[in-house]
């Protein structure tokens, strides 16, 4: 038996809304916080700590390297989502904005009006 180790007969119970077994973990309230929390020569790439925003636990990771500026968003797919629907929103705005003014411009012409072109040289 390892003397380093422990052993549990039972589960462990997580009590509180941001605990964590990992002491690394958090939760910090800044990227700064955690940064200087976590000391840089016990970190290791893969680690992840929680920083609290608006209320919710977000991890972060070091995911490739364990410098102060490589610790990046672990699960980006929410932001990104939100990002994307961003996007959207302002294509569709661009395109209505569009419509509105191809039907202006289809207001404007005069019906009789037909344009040829009537150099043939």
């Amino acid at each position: 038996m390892n003397s380093r180790s422990l052993n549990l007969t039972r589960g462990l119970e997580v009590k509180g809304k941001y605990s964590n077994i990992d002491h690394l973990y958090g939760p910090y309230t800044s990227l700064e916080q955690a940064c200087q929390r976590v000391d840089q020569r016990i970190r290791k790439v893969g680690l992840t700590v929680g920083i609290i925003k608006n209320g919710s636990v977000v991890e972060y990771w070091w995911r490739d390297a364990t410098d102060d500026n490589s610790l990046i968003l672990k699960n980006p797919s929410k932001e990104k989502v939100e990002e994307l629907e961003g996007e959207i929103q302002n294509v569709k705005s661009d395109l209505e904005e569009t419509k509105e003014k191809i039907q202006t411009l289809e207001d404007s012409m005069d019906p009789d009006y037909i344009h040829t072109d009537t150099n043939f040289t």
